[in-house]
């Protein structure tokens, strides 16, 4: 009985070890600006082209032109959310509505 209960607050202990470690390892500074760089050059590319094509539009029809404003709305959109939203995701067990309670989950060990 008491082997088991020392194995289950081993296995607890091993658990909030990987956690503190998960969390001090962070992505490489490289990787982030990567995906930042893609993200802002796929805005600009998107920009770029529904300009164009707005232009294009505009003279021979008019719902193209609206729905190219649309697409050059929208999908930088998306993906400037998808940033966001890495970036809320990459602390699971901070103080923020959406954390994991990891202060909950280490007064249960004690």
């Amino acid at each position: 009985m008491i082997g088991q209960f020392a194995g289950l607050m081993m296995k607890g202990r091993d658990a909030l070890d990987s956690i503190h470690t998960h969390l001090d390892t962070q992505l490489p500074f490289a990787y982030v600006h990567l995906i930042s760089l893609l993200v802002m050059f796929n805005n600009l590319t998107i920009a770029v082209k529904g300009g164009i094509f707005f232009a294009v539009f505009w003279e021979t029809s008019s719902v193209k032109a609206y729905s190219e404003i649309v697409y050059v709305i929208l999908v930088p959109l998306v993906y400037q959310g998808l940033l966001c939203v890495s970036y809320v995701l990459e602390d699971p067990f901070g103080e923020e509505l959406l954390d994991f309670p990891i202060a909950a989950y280490t007064d249960l060990l004690k």
